[in-house]
């Protein structure tokens, strides 16, 4: 995304220039207010504007406050758990069935929006202040998530800052982490809080309302479909695969529905059917993780069984890339060149991603051919290795990590964003 690695950057270089925690506070809410002017947040007004609107209050201030608290809080438990626990959080929404459960969600959520489901949390417009408090703070937590996933590589910075930093107690830790995503979700929340203030006072309804209704239904339905297009690339299907898959659940969906008596409302033969489609996805993912992994035969062209040195290269998109350290590094010795280190976890969505761009990107391809590139994975013992060293501490926060060294292991580069390929290029 166009202007998320200047804004990474210029908050990273704001927070080390900081000398007091009261300065720091500062920079990340405005680094968080700067960052709520990017294009990928702008979807996020209108849905607000439609939240709010339907919220039953006697003061303005009420559900604008109560949904503002909704998405500070995503920020406020983002940095805890950077300062707990290191990449724990970071992990955790990289895991298929967090992401399939976001997605589900926000299926739930577009569903409610054109009245096709009602959520006992959502009450209709009363004359009480609290009506719809609860529906109100979690629309806020939905709308903390999908900023999340838009400035993803800005936050990932700054949870990185807060883990290397964490040397203390982990109850301390986590404050301090706390504190410091609550200002930068403060600033990124600020305009979403004006437009709930200032910017509800839409005309009557109409015909016109249900139009945009459906508009703000799609819109979520969107985010729905690209956290479950998340959830099953790292379950490790390919995009044709996805594809099928999807389409698989809206068939079962629609068939769930219409096979019910038609005499139910529309709303229980939604919620029944979204139960059913549920309980089946729970179920062929518990027996996945039951059954054993397919063990798989590596043979040359002649059949015969691969040597051992050919099981530890793997080769994508035209690229070779070891597997063991000491082979990669004697390579480089011999050949003068660079090495690219590519850390990777099958739970990383955005490392897959990252493979994709090396078959799509030309001059990421071409800088690669010159390098001698390494693939390190989670599981292996060399990752740990890396982890361990001083100059890597953005392994203890998660997903995915590039460095480049060179033929001695200097380290030359290291980024956490994978779209960042025109420094990886350059340094190549």
């Amino acid at each position: 995304m166009p202007g998320l690695a200047e804004i990474n950057t210029w908050i990273s270089g704001q927070l080390l220039s900081a000398d007091g925690s009261l300065l720091t506070f500062l920079w990340l809410f405005a680094g968080g207010l700067v960052a709520s002017l990017l294009p990928c947040v702008y979807p996020l007004y209108p849905v607000t504007i439609s939240v709010l609107r339907a919220r039953g209050s006697t003061s303005r201030w009420v559900h604008p406050l109560l949904y503002y608290l909704g998405l500070v809080m995503i920020y406020l438990v983002f940095g805890a758990f950077a300062g707990f626990g290191g990449g724990f959080l970071n992990e955790l929404m990289q895991y298929s069935v967090t992401n399939l459960v976001i997605g589900g969600i926000f299926l739930a959520l577009a569903l409610a929006v054109v009245d096709y489901l009602r959520l006992p949390i959502f009450k209709s417009r009363g004359t009480d202040p609290g009506d719809g408090a609860t529906g109100t703070v979690l629309m806020g937590m939905s709308a903390g998530l999908l900023s999340s996933a838009c400035v993803g590589p800005v936050v990932v910075g700054i949870l990185l800052a807060i883990a290397a930093s964490s040397d203390g107690a982990p109850a301390v830790a986590a404050i301090q982490g706390a504190v410091s995503m609550l200002a930068f979700g403060l600033g990124l929340g600020l305009p979403l809080l004006m437009i709930g203030l200032f910017g509800t006072q839409l005309p009557k309804g109409g015909a016109w309302m249900r139009v945009i209704q459906w508009f703000l239904a799609l819109l979520i339905l969107w985010f729905s479909h690209l956290y479950v297009e998340k959830g099953l690339l790292v379950l490790g299907l390919d995009t044709a695969q996805v594809s099928l898959s999807m389409g698989g659940l809206v068939l079962v969906l629609l068939a769930l529905y219409f096979l019910q008596d038609p005499i139910i409302s529309r709303q229980q033969r939604i919620q029944r059917s979204l139960s059913a489609t549920a309980a089946i996805i729970g179920v062929t993912l518990l027996l996945r993780g039951m059954l054993p992994a397919p063990i798989t035969q590596i043979a040359n062209l002649d059949g015969e069984q691969a040597s051992v040195a050919s099981l530890l290269i793997e080769e994508k998109h035209g690229l070779t890339w070891h597997l063991d350290r000491d082979v990669a590094y004697e390579m480089a010795a011999q050949t003068g060149r660079n090495v690219f280190i590519d850390f990777y976890a099958h739970w990383c969505a955005n490392c897959k991603e990252f493979v994709k761009l090396t078959g799509t990107d030309a001059t990421l391809n071409a800088a690669l051919q010159n390098a001698v590139l390494l693939k390190v994975y989670d599981t292996s013992p060399e990752f740990d290795v890396y982890a361990a060293d001083l100059r890597f501490p953005e392994l203890n926060v998660g997903l995915p990590f590039f460095v480049i060294t060179d033929a001695k292991g200097h380290l030359l580069f290291k980024t956490t964003d994978y779209l960042q390929t025109e420094d990886m290029a350059l340094f190549l």
